[in-house]
């Protein structure tokens, strides 16, 4: 072991037989070789932890998904305590969505009663005014996001926008409850034009990927999508575009300035040294955002 060897320097005293070494004892250990039935063992522990803390965020009835596997349809509805049915693809990314959303309460605004209560007066004040508030969802996936935003603020207008087409059609499914909304399968950009989407993740549909493109699905802007609630009033934006956000906050981002609140999840993470959040920075501090960080993404309050 030639970390150990470094470490040890000539002439330190060895412990009496028996005792751990005082440097060595503080080393990562190779760990042994997991057995086949170790590793089973394992994963059962994983699985069973994961199910109970399903039935404790989502309810008991979403364990029943289970019987789906008896089943060859692709499609399989799973129903949320106090959210009620929402339907999900089998082997895909779409119960974790489920998980982040209502599990892990991503955009829950309860969770800080300060600003609970701020968009709340918001929210009425634009009912009072005679307009409607507008929410959109950049990057909609599956609709468990506006179906969330739709029970805090009901008489909001949502406007979902998701450029890849299997998400977008499971989204067509799960809003079809969903009062005021509107779905536009399209990507979410700085400037109108076309994208091309990637997936060189995990493959799975949560992270689709854009860049621009001569052909492709067509790129709106933030206006753009307001422009279809005519008696709207910016309210709420959530942006989950996989990162992509360097583009939108790159030019062009007034847009910020009319709403109350904004919620990013920034993808630094996932381009190493490329500063994709670099943009969407730049235009926070120009503008003295407040910020609350909660769960992968950050609030922006306007100030």
């Amino acid at each position: 072991m030639v970390a150990q060897e470094w470490i040890d320097p000539p002439g330190l005293d060895a412990p009496p037989r028996g005792m751990p070494h005082p440097i060595r004892a503080t080393l990562p250990q190779p760990a042994p070789a997991e057995s086949a039935v170790g590793r089973m063992w394992r994963r059962l522990r994983a699985s069973v932890a994961l199910n109970f803390s399903d039935a404790v965020r989502l309810g008991p009835a979403v364990l029943l998904r289970h019987f789906g596997r008896f089943s060859a349809q692709p499609i399989q509805t799973v129903h949320l305590r106090g959210h009620g049915p929402i339907e999900i693809r089998r082997h895909e990314s779409d119960l974790s969505v489920l998980r982040e959303v209502f599990g892990e309460r991503a955009y829950d605004m309860a969770r800080h009663p300060h600003l609970a209560a701020r968009l709340d007066r918001r929210y009425r004040a634009i009912l009072a005014a005679g307009r409607r508030p507008v929410v959109l969802d950049c990057g909609a996936n599956i609709g468990a996001a506006t179906i969330a935003f739709a029970e805090t603020w009901p008489r909001a207008a949502f406007v979902a926008i998701e450029p890849d087409p299997g998400n977008a059609a499971m989204a067509r499914r799960n809003l079809v409850g969903t009062p005021n909304h509107l779905l536009l399968e399209a990507a979410i950009g700085s400037v109108p034009g076309h994208a091309a989407l990637s997936n060189d993740g995990d493959g799975f549909a949560w992270g689709v990927r854009t860049t621009r493109a001569q052909t492709g699905v067509p790129i709106v802007t933030i206006e753009q999508a307001l422009a279809h609630v005519p008696d709207g009033e910016p309210f709420a934006c959530k942006i989950d575009i996989e990162g992509f956000e360097e583009d939108l906050f790159a030019r062009d981002t007034g847009w910020i300035d009319r709403f109350e609140i904004v919620m990013v999840e920034p993808h630094d993470w996932l381009f190493p040294g490329r500063r994709s959040s670099r943009h969407l920075q730049r235009a926070m501090a120009e503008r003295g955002m407040e910020m609350i960080v909660q769960g992968h993404s950050i609030f922006y309050l306007r100030p």
